[in-house]
């Protein structure tokens, strides 16, 4: 398998934890409490896994080896934009991170 592999394969698995935040935001628009401890792990693992481990390999390796290469327009457009949206993510997980703080989570 080659390197990049490894690092889709990380991709698939973090967008499994997507449809159990989803699961949570259908639940407040019933008018329902949120599972907080679901929400809680997954912040967890997008933290730990998806934030430290995977872009450690991501960014600190293979964004840092291209930077050093010369590359396309297209391939440093496209680099660019992966680097925003891993900035994006955090950032969702920091807001959804601190709506689970005691007291502020949303009771329907």
């Amino acid at each position: 398998m080659m390197p990049i592999g490894l690092l889709m394969i990380e991709h698939r698995l973090t967008e499994r934890a997507v449809p159990l935040v989803e699961c949570e935001q259908d639940r407040l628009r019933r008018g329902r409490s949120p599972d907080v401890a679901r929400l809680t792990e997954v912040v967890d693992f997008l933290r730990t896994y998806a934030d430290r481990c995977h872009p450690g390999k991501e960014e600190d390796i293979l964004f840092a080896e291209l930077r050093e290469k010369e590359v396309s327009q297209q391939h440093q457009t496209i680099l660019d934009q992966l680097l925003r949206e891993h900035e994006q993510a955090r950032e969702a997980v920091r807001e959804l991170s601190e709506g689970l703080t005691p007291g502020r989570v949303k009771q329907p």
